[in-house]
């Protein structure tokens, strides 16, 4: 017969393995219990970029480049503080005419998404769902909204805040209460329960401050910068968004500086040229609220005045004469410059290029068609 003292020590030394596999197997449990306990609308697996079953989950997978320099999201996840904001926004940007339009759908229609957001005007009801979605596509021009005329000398806008926010909604709810704690954060006030956050009929973005409030946040923003030919451009503009020269003159100012802020802050590495808006209006965010439009005061209307009338001088120092000599599509700190012409010459591979900068994986090509042909008179002898 075994030993009594011998059989215990067998007994306890198997009662301490089996201790341990359980708890082992807890751990497991309780870790798996953690990370699916994660509400579903916050989590995105990096190869699934939409999460609403309406347009086509399945076909919309491994739209995000494997291999692709941006950080994964998963990683951007446990930095944001607002549930409302998605996880990651491409915001393109550009002067008006530039062909900021073409470049935000090609990008929508690359992730497959049905919609984008129009400036900073919430979706529309039936796309409402896309609020939700992780992954979303914003287009804004230099600068937004309305025309010259109708809204002549527009202020410098901080911060354009989710499409939650300019919607009308219950005061009481969640999504208000995000709202008005960005907007305590930015601005010190917030708007009466329920009450949609009101932006200037027409306004430029501050690019720098949008991407460096976004940031703050965790949200992963990529800015896409468009730029064009400059005679092209202007004409399509005047004729389309700005028939007043000297107003089109001054707003191509203004736009252009903010830019070049843009590019030399988060692209450009030596020889930075600085660029300074003490003349410039930035909005008075609580008149807005009540209805008022606040117009410039006699001093900075005069100086808006000065810059139409110098602004031909500026185009010399344009982002696109900026950037010369540079990559075919410069880039820092998940801002990307995007040449129309580059664009329309290249095709494809410009593209393909463009979808790696933006880590995006796609297979989408739109047909291209060359806006500047009607604008280009060949004569041959």
């Amino acid at each position: 017969a075994q030993h009594p003292h011998r059989n215990w020590s067998t007994f306890s030394s198997l009662a301490l393995k089996v201790a341990a596999l359980l708890l082992v197997a807890m751990v497991v449990l309780f870790d798996e219990h953690r990370v699916h306990a994660v509400p579903s609308s916050s989590v995105l697996n990096k190869n699934e970029l939409n999460v609403n079953d309406s347009y086509n989950e399945e076909s919309a997978t491994n739209v995000m480049e494997d291999n692709a320099s941006p950080p994964h999201l998963d990683d951007a996840l446990e930095d944001l503080v607002y549930s409302i904001l998605p996880k990651r926004l491409y915001t393109v940007i550009g002067l008006e005419s530039s062909g900021t339009k073409f470049v935000t759908a090609l990008i929508r229609d690359a992730l497959q998404l049905p919609a984008y957001r129009e400036g900073s005007y919430p979706y529309e009801a039936k796309y409402s769902f896309l609020e939700d979605s992780p992954v979303q596509v914003q287009h804004l021009s230099m600068p937004w909204g309305s025309t010259c005329v109708d809204s002549p000398y527009p202020p410098i806008v901080d911060v354009v805040l989710p499409p939650q926010c300019t919607r009308d909604h219950d005061g009481g709810s969640s999504i208000q209460k995000d709202c008005d704690a960005m907007a305590m954060q930015l601005w010190g006030f917030k708007t009466k329960k329920g009450a949609k956050y009101k932006y200037p009929h027409r306004y430029f973005l501050d690019i720098t401050a949008q991407k460096d409030w976004s940031d703050s946040l965790g949200l992963e923003l990529f800015i896409i910068i468009v730029i064009r030919d400059a005679d092209i451009s202007f004409k399509s503009r005047t004729k389309d968004h700005c028939s007043d020269v000297n107003l089109a003159n001054a707003e191509e100012s203004i736009g252009t500086n903010i830019i070049v802020d843009a590019i030399n802050k988060y692209i450009l590495k030596e020889g930075e040229m600085k660029v300074t808006r003490q003349t410039y209006k930035y909005w008075d965010v609580e008149q807005t609220q009540i209805g008022k439009d606040v117009r410039q005061n006699s001093k900075s209307l005069a100086a808006s005045e000065a810059l139409a009338q110098t602004s031909m001088d500026s185009r010399q120092f344009s982002p696109r004469t900026l950037i010369e000599g540079v990559n075919v599509l410069p880039s820092g700190n998940n801002v990307v410059v995007v040449s129309y012409e580059s664009m329309m010459k290249l095709s494809d591979t410009y593209i393909k290029m463009l979808y790696r900068t933006l880590g995006i994986k796609s297979d989408f090509m739109p047909k291209l068609k060359n806006g500047n042909k009607k604008y280009i008179s060949i004569q041959y002898p």
